[in-house]
């Protein structure tokens, strides 16, 4: 009996260490976070299936049970890398069946925002062709999120922010070059470069000009261009003022004149 009993205590003592994930040391910190993950992406997927965008967004919800389903082969396989990177996935895809209605909206609503602040600045002068195309881009998402077409919509919304978003970025680089050519033309001047390289000074106050003129009809490309040879011609007015000024400084003085008898 006792030996009948003790066979049945090491079989069984052999099925669980057979089942058992034996994990090194070294990779223990990684299957922790691969396996947190993967119960992560459960609950998310668990959440998701009450959804009310869930009809509409189906395949993503698909889409994230496959990524979870992956990350669990990939547990088994001992690949812990692998197995965190797809449950992230899945994470991410099941909080998109509840989220991405809203996101979309929220980038559309930033993109328009943007659109207008363009056109307030004159932008539409000189960006007409790409602020039409932006427009054009935003009414198909708009279209699309009608049709419930999400996933399409999301990528329509994030190109259409970034064109606006790089115009806008062109308005600001020219407003600092223009505020840079300022600042040098001021330390020219109190150097007396108007005085001491008159022609250099000049030079680049026209370039400021320019750039200014070029600003106020919005374009930004050309009031850039300007402003750096400002700045430029301003910071070589100011060498040549301080090589006169030296000059001056070092120069003996003149002879006094005679007087007349």
């Amino acid at each position: 009996m006792f030996n009948k009993m003790g066979m049945l205590v090491l079989a069984a003592m052999l099925v669980f260490t057979g089942c058992s994930k034996v994990i090194k040391p070294a990779d223990k910190p990684l299957y922790d976070r691969a396996v947190a993950a993967i119960e992560t992406a459960k609950k998310e997927i668990k959440i998701s299936e009450q959804a009310p965008t869930l009809r509409d967004l189906i395949e993503l919800y698909n889409i994230a049970k496959g990524q979870l389903s992956t990350a669990e082969d990939f547990l088994e396989k001992n690949n812990f890398l692998k197995a965190y990177q797809f449950a992230v996935q899945a994470q991410d895809s099941a909080r998109n069946v509840r989220d991405l209605p809203g996101q979309v909206q929220n980038i559309v609503t930033e993109a328009e925002r943007n659109i207008q602040f363009a056109k307030e600045l004159g932008m539409d002068k000189t960006y007409g062709k790409i602020i039409k195309q932006i427009e054009s881009d935003l009414w198909e998402v708009k279209n699309n999120v009608k049709f419930k077409k999400y996933e399409l919509a999301r990528t329509l919304a994030l190109q259409a922010q970034t064109n606006v978003k790089k115009a806008l970025d062109d308005v600001e680089k020219a407003t600092n070059e223009v505020t840079k050519a300022k600042t040098a033309l001021a330390e020219a001047k109190d150097a007396n470069a108007d005085t001491l390289a008159p022609e250099i000074y000049k030079s680049a106050e026209e370039a400021l000009e320019t750039a200014k003129k070029t600003m106020d009809n919005a374009n930004f490309t050309q009031a850039v261009e300007s402003a750096v040879k400002a700045a430029q011609l301003a910071r070589e007015a100011l060498v040549k003022a301080k090589e006169a000024a030296a000059k001056q400084q070092n120069m003996p003085a003149p002879a006094p004149v005679p007087e007349t008898k």
